[in-house]
């Protein structure tokens, strides 16, 4: 590593062409790995939105379960029932 940092100094030292095109591509590169960790950071927040949602949707089915109980515990007909009564 220290033998290939010293390699671009004397590159991006020069009065060369080469000198302008390597700090292109290290720029290039720099953002490249940048973006990259930047993706991933988002890629993790997004699978724990992801399973928060689906323990949200399960205990809301949960919830809806019990509501449905109780209301047919009461004598009440579901919307569904009632559909089917009908057609």
């Amino acid at each position: 590593m220290p033998e290939m940092v010293k390699m671009t100094m004397e590159i991006l030292a020069s009065d060369t062409v080469y000198r302008s095109a390597l700090a292109s591509n290290i720029r290039a590169f720099h953002q490249a790995v940048n973006m990259e960790k930047e993706m991933q950071s988002v890629n993790e927040k997004l699978a724990a939105m992801e399973k928060q949602m689906e323990r949200q949707t399960d205990e809301m089915a949960g919830r809806m379960a019990r509501l449905e109980e109780m209301l047919l515990s009461f004598g009440a007909t579901l919307p569904e029932k009632r559909e089917q009564g009908n057609g």
